[in-house]
């Protein structure tokens, strides 16, 4: 293995399990020796002494931290065991996250103890800082959190940075530079957007890879009786030029197509009013996009930090997150399908991998079933919300549908007098349709991906009269 990592960036590791990620960053810091070979870090043999140990931060997989020491007493140690120890900035970060200098380390959150691991190791103000896996048990506002400071530490000690992960959607977020490696060797490496720049997903015929031009190479393959999905590299330049006349029937889906609220809310330039404010009623992403810069507005932080801060973490909802720009699901899920014509027939087409910028607030959230019950359950009946508040959002008014409208909230009776309250949405392959009853003692959420088969509102809809009807 012939490996070069460029100062002053944060580099993601990737590869699957047994490619050899965790023995290269021991070999990196010193833990263990290679058997044969050169290895250098910062000019020097990993470990050589005290000076050389003092440029390294290391983080592993476990982030481990003295159970039994309080995180007071963590800073302590690290005072005295590193001579180039910054007490400030070490305080300074334990402030910002809130965590009690008296609480032992084994008394806190897996987030926490990640948090305090990445502290300690910026504080010793090392050239280099490794982290081999620091997220990969924690849960998804966890992992936003550690990353962040991950960032903001990167930031301040102008350090570079090694981060090994399987979660492609979290190096995406931070990384700037990018090794790929299996079975020891160096598959790929290069700045990410060189890299994306290199590297299509093409989605077609089964018989797509056999009309790729000479000079684009396949990495990796998923084969349907129906269609192929190839991701292929091409270094020359040629494809995106061939693409139409030699492959007309693939789609080419880009990673990171990124549309900005600026970029969706340009799209509302010189329409006309749909009726006079205050008049009607009419659903319109565009308003949950502004609502969104207007709580950015008032708070100072994004809409995504408030959502984690005032609801999904007060609740507990693990399994619900706001992806940003990462457009891969990094847990179990279904596929989401789109219809494209070919031969005068509608076949699907997988647009799985979608950066939700797209719809931006009006439709990026990330969640289960599980959650959206107990989301919908404490916004009718729990603290989400104030008595007054909570009757301002069920005020609603006609629509002409099959619902009626509050504020944000849907509303419909059922034959038998079931008063339901909650929402539905779909974005591109996805739709889901959510109802609790007012006093939050019964909820159904269906979710579905429908493939661009038609509307499935009156499948819904019947349902969810049928589980409410015979409950």
């Amino acid at each position: 293995m012939t490996l070069s990592v460029p100062a002053g960036r944060v580099v993601g590791l990737v590869g699957p399990n047994g490619a050899g990620k965790s023995t290269l960053l021991n070999l990196i810091v010193g833990t263990i020796r290679p058997t044969s070979g050169v290895i250098e870090v910062l000019g020097a043999r990993p470990a050589a002494n005290a000076a050389q140990l003092s440029k390294v931060g290391f983080v592993a997989q476990d982030t481990p931290v003295y159970a039994g020491l309080t995180v007071a007493e963590h800073l302590r140690l690290g005072a005295k065991l590193n001579a180039d120890w910054d007490a400030g900035l070490a305080q300074r970060r334990i402030a910002q996250l809130g965590l009690d200098p008296a609480q032992k380390a084994g008394r806190l959150s897996g987030g926490q103890r990640a948090q305090l691991a990445l502290t300690v190791a910026a504080a010793r103000r090392p050239q280099l800082l490794i982290f081999d896996e620091p997220v990969a048990a924690l849960d998804p506002l966890a992992r936003r959190a550690f990353l962040q400071n991950l960032m903001d530490s990167v930031a301040e000690l102008e350090a570079t940075v090694i981060l090994s992960s399987h979660l492609l959607g979290d190096l995406q977020r931070v990384c700037d530079h990018l090794v790929v490696l299996t079975a020891s060797q160096v598959q790929l490496a290069g700045d990410v957007d060189d890299v994306l720049a290199a590297h299509y997903r093409l989605v077609g015929r089964p018989d797509l890879i056999e009309k790729l031009p000479t000079g684009v190479e396949v990495i990796h393959t998923e084969c349907t009786a129906r269609q192929s999905t190839l991701i292929v590299r091409d270094t020359s330049g040629v494809l995106p030029r061939l693409l139409p006349e030699l492959l007309p029937t693939a789609t080419l889906l880009e990673l990171e197509d990124t549309w900005t609220p600026a970029e969706l809310l340009a799209f509302t330039d010189g329409q006309p009013l749909l009726f006079e404010p205050g008049t009607s009623w009419a659903y319109a992403n565009t308003n949950y996009i502004l609502l969104a810069l207007i709580v950015q507005k008032a708070t100072g932080r994004p809409y995504a930090t408030e959502i984690e801060r005032r609801i999904l973490r007060p609740l507990g909802l693990r399994n619900t997150e706001l992806p940003g720009t990462n457009a891969n699901l990094t847990r179990p899920h279904p596929h989401g399908y789109l219809p494209r014509e070919h031969d005068g027939a509608p076949e699907p087409v997988d647009i799985t991998v979608l950066n939700p910028t797209v719809a931006g607030a009006s439709g990026e959230l990330i969640s289960t079933t599980t959650d959206l019950n107990r989301f919908y359950r404490a916004l009718l009946t729990g603290p989400l919300l104030r008595p007054a508040q909570r009757a301002l959002m069920r005020t609603a008014r006609p629509t002409g549908r099959s619902y009626d409208y509050g504020l944000g909230l849907q509303t419909r009776q059922l034959a038998n007098g079931t008063r339901l309250w909650g929402h539905e949405g779909d974005i591109f392959g996805y739709q889901t349709s959510c109802w609790t009853t007012e006093d939050g003692s019964r909820e159904l959420t269906v979710a579905a991906t429908p493939g661009g088969t038609g509307d499935l509102d009156e499948l819904f809809d019947n349902l969810v009269a049928t589980a409410f009807t015979h409950a």
